[in-house]
């Protein structure tokens, strides 16, 4: 039978996709992370993950693997995520925390330098941030910081600090206008302010205080993933060992609806953050 180009195609192409599938098994099977849960499917590619991405839904795509599979998920070959778990979110963002930024950040508002932000070398982010800690006076700026640098931090500052102060507050209108009786309690409780009230006065009123805290739980910010990277040695997290390397991503969209933590987790409840209430199982 003669080689046709077409046969020479389909050929190769089912070669290719056998290798591949093979690839993909034997690395799945042999992984350290064979053993987490998470679909089928997340252990051989990373497909589920992208159409998430892509469609807009990676938040949501999370959510729903974590209330099937549990806390800790397998997302991608080399992807874990994190969920509802209090002790694994400090284990990864704490002050001490030696896991350091995913590539992800590489690729966020670093025209023309990286950002305090997007900084994943360490002692680099650490200059930057002590930089931040002395204040932005016209005098020191223009003796210590280069033309790019204060470029790329005012770009960042605005990503951070415009869109989504926007957002938390139109939530927390929305909150507070369409409950009634939220709206006259936070009233009275701010015409109790004498004129000149000061910040540290706002600091003492629990239901404001409240809203504030809710808001931000219930309608964060920035609710996504923000990943980083297995230290040197690898780590247990959540009673499973994840690798020197492995990706780990934490949502606080999931954090702040899990009803292990939060009574009633969808619900908007001010008064949760009261004194004498409980607020959480993990605070």
């Amino acid at each position: 039978m003669a080689i046709t180009p077409l046969l020479l195609l389909t050929t190769t192409l089912a070669l290719t996709t056998a290798l591949w599938l093979l690839h993909a098994t034997l690395h799945a099977l042999t992984s350290p992370l064979r053993l987490l849960p998470g679909p089928l499917l997340s252990h051989l590619t990373n497909l589920p993950l992208k159409h998430a991405v892509t469609s807009g839904r990676r938040i949501f795509h999370i959510d729903a693997l974590h209330a099937r599979h549990g806390p800790i998920v397998r997302l991608s070959p080399t992807e874990v995520a994190v969920g509802a778990d209090v002790a694994a979110f400090k284990a990864i963002h704490g002050v001490s925390s030696r896991f350091a930024k995913a590539a992800w950040y590489e690729r966020l508002t670093n025209f023309p330098r990286p950002s305090v932000f997007t900084l994943r070398d360490r002692r680099a982010h650490a200059a930057r941030r002590r930089l931040f800690a002395r204040g932005f006076g016209k005098t020191y700026l223009r003796e210590t910081w280069e033309g790019a640098d204060v470029r790329t931090e005012s770009t960042s500052l605005i990503f951070a600090g415009s869109g989504t102060t926007a957002n938390t507050l139109t939530f927390l209108n929305y909150a507070v206008l369409s409950r009634p009786a939220l709206q006259e309690a936070l009233e009275a409780e701010v015409a109790t302010l004498a004129d000149g009230f000061t910040d540290a006065d706002l600091e003492q009123l629990p239901l404001l205080n409240g809203i504030i805290n809710e808001t931000l739980r219930l309608y964060c910010a920035v609710p996504g993933s923000l990943p980083r990277v297995v230290p040197p040695g690898g780590v247990t997290l959540g009673g499973y060992f994840i690798p020197e390397g492995t990706t780990v991503s934490t949502q606080a969209y999931t954090l702040h609806r899990d009803e292990g933590l939060w009574e009633n987790a969808e619900e908007f409840d001010p008064y949760r953050w009261l004194p004498g209430r409980e607020i959480s199982a993990g605070d």
